[in-house]
């Protein structure tokens, strides 16, 4: 007997086929348990699925993983995308290919093998703790003119000198605004996401991203700041369970720490007239910067929010 009500799983089901369909992508059964708005087994999902593809109320995309002509991501990155979690499901209104999905991971692979000697000069700067792809390019989702969003943390007290330096590098290996965005900066110190930001559309985003430098376990300290992401999904919490991270901050001297950020403030002046400019949407705080040319959470239906 299900533990929930038909109507309530079919719902919710749906529910994340619909978030996944805004951006054109049909996601894998991983994806749809991980993403559930409530609690639910493994099995008893993979029961519902079943029944509703049986009834015509959902289409499982499938095809044979022989026929499938890709090259695999580069091993720096570490990568691994579900989309060879096949089948894919989408709603019979909707329309999406495996084909068309391989296609974007294959264009998306191409970037990954431009930004890859950034990302590996970057991990070498002692400034830069983690660097995480976010964006349609941590799902293989990519088209033709999409760039790759990055999500960096750095050491404490050194965001602005830290982000002057990854423009600086972008730019002279002409990289910057063509295959990297680099859109969102944390300081090691604060890895909460503010209250505002904390949302369906953000939470995905986390849950999403690929870590490609994660010095420290950085990124699971992040998750573990987070944990309102679970009340919204709570079968990712499981997932958590296996961490048991603890927060290993670099010590330095008081003096120290005054100084570089009296730097650090002399380069975020430099930096935030010129942003400003560029940019329509930007959160900045003392510790976070996030800053978006479009506001992709404003586009979202409400119904899906």
């Amino acid at each position: 007997m299900d533990a929930y009500p038909t109507k309530t799983v079919e719902l919710g089901i749906k529910k994340v086929i619909r978030y996944y369909h805004f951006f054109d992508y049909a996601p894998s059964f991983n994806l749809i348990y991980l993403f559930f708005p409530f609690y639910i087994s493994k099995r008893e999902l993979h029961n519902f699925l079943n029944r509703m593809t049986n009834n015509h109320n959902l289409i499982s995309h499938t095809q044979n993983r022989k026929n499938m002509k890709i090259e695999h991501l580069n091993n720096t990155f570490n990568i691994c995308y579900l989309i060879f979690d096949i089948p894919l499901y989408t709603l019979p209104q909707y329309s999406i290919s495996i084909q068309k999905q391989m296609n974007k991971y294959q264009i998306t692979n191409v970037k990954f093998q431009k930004i890859q000697p950034y990302i590996k000069l970057l991990s070498k700067i002692p400034l830069v703790i983690m660097i995480g792809i976010t964006g349609s390019a941590s799902m293989g989702n990519c088209k033709k003119n999409d760039d790759i969003d990055l999500c960096v943390i750095t050491k404490s007290k050194s965001l602005w000198i830290t982000r002057f330096i990854c423009v600086v590098i972008a730019k002279m290996m002409n990289l910057y605004g063509k295959y990297i965005c680099l859109n969102l900066f944390f300081d090691e110190s604060d890895l909460t996401i503010p209250q505002q930001k904390q949302t369906i559309y953000i939470g995905h985003e986390l849950l999403q991203m690929k870590p490609v430098v994660n010095k420290n376990n950085t990124y699971e300290q992040m998750l573990s700041k987070n944990k309102w992401i679970y009340s919204l999904f709570p079968n990712a919490y499981l997932k958590s369970q296996m961490l048991n991270v603890k927060c290993q901050m670099s010590y330095v001297t008081h003096f120290t720490l005054h100084v570089t950020q009296l730097i650090d403030n002399i380069f975020k002046i430099l930096q935030l007239s010129i942003i400003r400019k560029n940019k329509t949407f930007l959160l900045i705080t003392d510790t976070q910067l996030w800053l978006f040319k479009m506001d992709f959470e404003a586009r979202l239906p409400h119904k899906i929010r």
